[in-house]
C-alpha cells in the first residue's frame, strides 16, 4: 500500500470511487508512531488536507509527538 499512498504506483484493483488520499494520513501517522520512520511522517503530512486527518485518540497519540527510541 505504501507505494500507492506515496503516488509512485497506480492502484490496479477495482474501485467504487476515486481514493481520497487524506484517508491514508491516519494509517501513515499510526505507522510512524509505531516505527519512527521519518518517511511515514512526511507522507502522512503530505496526504493530510487538514491537521485533524492525522488525529488519533489513543493514549500514545496524546503523549508527546515523538517517535519511539531508536526509530
Amino acid at each position: 500500500m505504501l507505494p500507492f499512498y506515496a503516488g509512485t504506483a497506480p492502484w490496479t484493483g477495482k474501485q467504487l470511487r476515486p481514493f481520497d488520499f487524506a484517508a491514508s494520513a491516519l494509517v501513515l501517522q499510526l505507522a510512524w508512531q509505531g516505527t519512527g520512520e521519518a518517511t511515514l511522517d512526511a507522507l502522512a503530512a503530505k496526504n493530510a488536507r487538514f491537521p485533524w486527518h492525522r488525529l488519533t485518540f489513543s493514549k500514545a497519540a496524546m503523549a508527546a509527538r515523538t517517535p519511539p527510541a531508536g526509530g
